[in-house]
């Protein structure tokens, strides 16, 4: 979204950058927050703030800062002048945000899957990346225990996601080996995906493949909002 505040240009980013928002950083995994140009040659400059500044204005808002809360308001104005549906992505943006960080382990929730009624308990998640010679991981470990009846069985898995052509994909891994074989290992982990606000997947052999909105979900875990450094003025 173009930001149109009554500042200069190096004032405007200025004022990001004091945010602690980036409009530079290395990596796969690193929050571009927004982008800028500065006017030259008669042509205009702008400032622009991308969706995952947006979710960081949102959360920085939530979190009492007041030079946050009031970037807040001044884009929701701009935002309802350019329309209603404007508005509203905006606010989508915003509320995601808001959501970051804000689930502690352990918890517990009750799932279906399949029809079959499992309560898990997500008792601790951690988060790092993984750098090979063509891409770099962002790995989330999950470790719970998933009860069905009177079994409970101790679960740990590694959602893995990678970024190929501009979209997130990740996975899962499902073993043949685990207790009770592929299937019954899979309805754990889809258990302790669901208790984790992860809506879709697709199963694939041998794995369950995720997208971008399955991240989106584990960013609401304060661990891993944490671990990956997105929690946290910069």
């Amino acid at each position: 979204m173009n930001l149109e505040i009554p500042q200069s240009f190096n004032k405007a980013v200025e004022f990001l950058r004091g945010l602690g928002m980036r409009d530079v950083c290395e990596g796969d995994w690193c929050l571009v927050h927004f982008t800028a140009r500065e006017p030259r040659g008669g042509e205009k400059g702008y400032v622009y703030i991308t969706a995952d500044g947006l979710r960081y204005i949102g959360w920085l808002a939530s979190r009492g800062d007041e030079r946050a809360q009031w970037l807040k308001q001044a884009l929701l104005k701009e935002a309802e002048a350019k329309g209603v549906e404007v508005r509203r992505r905006l606010e989508q943006y915003f509320r995601e945000g808001e959501q970051w960080g804000t689930v502690k382990t352990p918890f517990e929730r009750v799932v279906d899957i399949d029809g079959r009624r499992m309560k898990v308990r997500v008792e601790e998640v951690e988060a790092w990346r993984e750098k090979s010679e063509k891409t770099e991981h962002l790995v989330v470990k999950i470790r719970a225990k998933v009860v069905e009846g009177n079994s409970e069985v101790a679960v740990e898995k590694e959602a893995k996601f990678f970024k190929s052509g501009g979209m997130i994909k990740g996975y899962v891994i499902i073993h043949a080996g685990a207790e009770g074989g592929r299937e019954a290992d899979y309805a754990r982990t889809a258990a302790v995906l669901k208790a984790l606000d992860v809506e879709r997947w697709n199963r694939k052999e041998g794995e369950i493949r995720l997208t971008g909105g399955a991240l989106d979900a584990f960013i609401r875990l304060e661990p891993v909002c944490a671990d990956l450094g997105i929690c946290k003025k910069t």
